[in-house]
């Protein structure tokens, strides 16, 4: 039997290099002569897509590792409002981000969050996303301050629930948000009595 079907038997599934190397041992042994050419591009289909997903899998582990090791070391979590920057003829939100540095004159309205395992739950599945919702613009109202136990800030993120984009300050893993997880932390911004969009009247 055809190595790789042996092992989808036995429930067994091959890795993208494994199903290239039985290829090549089947070109080798001659079969190329009698193989259809439908069958000639499935291998390579299959070779593919199996790879790609191999990769897909052991990126979503390393990427779920790396957030859960951060989430470790924090000891509390700050949810806040960002003030609009100002010019001489209208402001705007920019964010609170300069120079990868935190600029703490544009926070206001912080909150202690006491309770943070639904933000960890929802920041540990989105490692698992394949795609992530992200808008053109950028006009961040909200942001989450991560502290060790000393008082000292981890990593900031920054969020746009108008646009569904982020930004942040030292990367732990985290590269976006699908629509129902940016749902999921606008509630519990709500939650705490914190605006996350324009007021209109």
């Amino acid at each position: 039997m055809f190595p790789p079907i042996a092992q989808i038997a036995q429930n067994k599934s091959p890795t993208g290099a494994q199903i290239r190397s039985y290829f090549m041992e089947f070109l080798i042994s001659g079969h190329l002569m009698v193989m259809k050419p439908g069958a000639f591009f499935l291998f390579f289909f299959l070779s593919s897509f199996t790879l790609h997903s191999q990769e897909e899998i052991n990126r979503f582990t390393r990427d779920s590792i790396r957030v859960r090791e951060f989430l470790s070391q924090v000891d509390h979590v700050e949810l806040c409002e960002l003030k609009p920057t100002c010019g001489k003829t209208r402001c705007y939100y920019a964010g609170a981000i300069r120079n990868q540095e935190l600029d703490s004159t544009l926070v206001f309205h912080r909150r202690l969050l006491n309770n943070p395992d639904d933000l960890f739950k929802t920041l540990i599945s989105s490692t698992q996303n394949t795609t992530i919702t992200s808008g053109s613009c950028y006009e961040p109202r909200n942001g989450i301050l991560f502290f060790d136990k000393d008082g000292n800030l981890l990593s900031y993120l920054e969020i746009c629930f108008t646009c569904s984009s982020i930004s942040k300050i030292r990367n732990f893993g985290i590269y976006g948000f699908s629509k129902i997880q940016y749902k999921q932390l606008e509630t519990i911004f709500l939650k705490k009595g914190l605006r996350t969009r324009e007021i209109t009247e």
